[in-house]
C-alpha cells in the first residue's frame, strides 16, 4: 500500500497534465507500441512521450532491442490503473480490442474484449474470432469454451453466427444436447431474417451440425442426409466447412460398416481442412483414417497416416497430435512392443487430456486398458477401464456403451 501511494502521490503527480493522462490510459495494456497507444490516447505525440519515459526510467520496459514494444512495471501499472473509473477502463479496453483485432491478433483482441466487461461487445468480438478459420488450427476447446462461459444467455439471440460456432464447440465437448439448443436458436433467427446467400450459407452449416451431432449418436441415415444436403449448398471455397462435412460423413461411414468410404471422407476431411489452414482437424481426421485402417488389419497405413498428421503439426506437441501418439501406440502394441506402446500412449493421452479432447481421451484410454492387461496390472486396467466408462456415461450416447 505504502509503495502504491509512493508511486500515485511522488511519481504519477509529478508528470504534466499529458503524460500524467498518457500514463493512467496506457495502463490497461500489457504490451504497447506507439501505434496502439495513440490509438487509445488519441494523442499523436505518443512516440515522443514513450521515448521520453524510456530515456527516464518511468517504470517501463522495452520488449526488444528496437525499443518498439514496451510494458510498465506490474506494480506501476496497477497503480495507475487506481485511477480509472470502470466507465473509463471498459471504453479503453474496447479501443484496445479493436486496434489488436485490426492488426491481425484476434486472440488478444477476445481477451481486452472480456476485460471491457461489456456483454454485447464481448460477444461481437467472440464472433468475429469465431468466423476466422484460423482460430480453430490449435483446436484449444478450453480457450474456446472459457471465452463463450463468460457470454450471458441472451447475447445469443439475434446472432445466429455466433450460436453456431458455439454450437460446434459445444459438439466438440460432448455438450449435445446444449449444442442442439443453440443450433435450434440460430435456425430460428435466421427464418425471420430476408432470403439472401449468407441466411442460406448458414442455415447449411446448421443442417451440417445437426448432422454431425446425429453421426456421433449413431443415426447414420438422418446424419448422412443433412451431411449432405449441407454440402450441396455450402460454398465450395468454404474448406472450413466442408472438412467437417466430410469428416461428418467419415464418421457415419464407419459406423454403418463402409469402411472404405470412412477412411477415404476422413483423408478428404484432412485435405480440406488444411486448404483452410485449420492444423488440428487435418491431424484429427487424418488419425481417424488411422483408426479405421487398423480395423482393416493395414498398421503400416495406419502408422504412415499417424506419422504424417505429426508431420503436420511440424514438431508442436499440441492436444490434437494425442490421438496420433496414442494410435501408434496402439499399433505398437499390436506388434507386443509393450514399452514403445506405453511411451506412446501415455504422451499421447496426456496431451488429449490437455486439450480436452474426451473422445480422443477415449481412443487413447481403450488402447491403455489393452496394454494394462498385456502387462497383468489389474489396478491399472480397472481404473482406465472406470475412467473410460465415466467419460462414454458424461457423453449420453448410448452407441458407445
Amino acid at each position: 500500500r505504502y509503495v502504491l501511494d509512493y508511486l500515485t502521490d511522488e511519481v504519477l503527480q509529478s508528470q504534466d497534465e499529458e503524460v500524467r493522462r498518457f500514463l493512467v490510459q496506457t495502463a490497461i495494456i500489457k504490451r504497447f507500441n506507439a501505434d496502439i497507444c495513440q490509438a487509445i490516447t488519441g494523442n499523436p505525440n505518443s512516440q515522443f512521450i514513450l521515448e521520453q519515459l524510456a530515456q527516464t526510467n518511468m517504470f517501463i520496459v522495452p520488449l526488444d532491442h528496437e525499443r518498439v514494444w514496451y510494458r510498465y512495471h506490474q506494480l506501476f501499472a496497477d497503480s495507475l490503473l487506481t485511477e480509472l473509473s470502470k466507465t473509463e477502463a471498459s471504453e479503453l479496453y474496447k479501443k484496445a480490442s479493436a486496434w489488436h483485432e485490426a492488426n491481425d491478433m484476434i486472440f488478444e483482441a477476445v481477451t481486452y474484449a472480456l476485460d471491457s466487461a461489456d456483454p454485447e461487445f464481448m460477444a461481437d468480438m467472440i464472433d468475429v474470432a469465431l468466423q476466422q478459420e484460423t482460430i480453430w488450427s490449435s483446436g484449444n476447446l478450453v480457450l474456446y469454451s472459457s471465452w463463450l462461459e463468460k457470454l450471458p444467455a441472451q447475447v445469443f439471440a439475434k446472432r445466429p453466427h455466433l450460436s453456431l460456432s458455439a454450437a460446434f464447440v459445444l459438439y466438440l465437448s460432448g455438450r449435445f444436447d446444449d449444442a442442439l439448443e443453440l443450433i435450434a436458436l440460430a435456425e430460428t433467427d435466421l427464418a425471420a431474417q430476408p432470403a439472401s446467400a449468407e441466411v442460406e450459407n448458414l442455415l447449411a452449416l446448421a443442417a451440417l451440425y445437426r448432422g454431425s451431432i446425429a453421426a456421433v449418436g449413431g443415426d447414420v441415415e438422418p446424419a448422412i442426409e443433412l451431411i449432405t444436403f449441407a454440402q450441396s449448398r455450402l460454398p465450395r471455397a468454404d474448406h472450413m466447412a466442408h472438412a467437417r462435412a466430410h469428416f461428418s460423413l467419415g464418421l457415419a461411414n464407419e459406423l454403418s460398416g463402409q469402411a472404405d468410404d470412412a477412411a477415404r471422407n476422413f483423408l478428404r476431411a484432412s485435405d480440406k481442412a488444411q486448404a483452410a489452414g485449420v492444423l488440428h482437424l487435418a491431424v484429427q481426421a487424418r488419425c481417424s483414417a488411422a483408426q479405421v485402417l487398423i480395423t482393416q488389419g493395414r498398421l503400416h497405413l495406419a502408422e504412415q497416416a499417424c506419422r504424417t498428421a505429426i508431420d503436420l503439426a511440424e514438431g508442436r506437441r499440441f492436444p490434437p497430435v494425442g490421438v496420433a501418439l496414442s494410435i501408434l501406440g496402439g499399433i505398437a502394441l499390436e506388434r507386443n512392443d509393450l514399452a514403445a506402446a506405453e511411451q506412446y500412449l501415455t504422451e499421447g493421452i496426456a496431451l488429449s487430456r490437455q486439450g480436452m479432447l474426451l473422445d480422443q481421451v477415449i481412443a487413447g484410454m481403450a488402447f491403455y486398458v489393452h496394454l494394462a492387461v498385456c502387462q497383468g496390472k489389474t489396478a491399472e486396467f480397472l481404473n482406465a477401464f472406470d475412467e473410460v466408462h465415466a467419460i462414454i456415461e458424461g457423453y449420453g450416447v448410448q452407441r458407445m456403451y
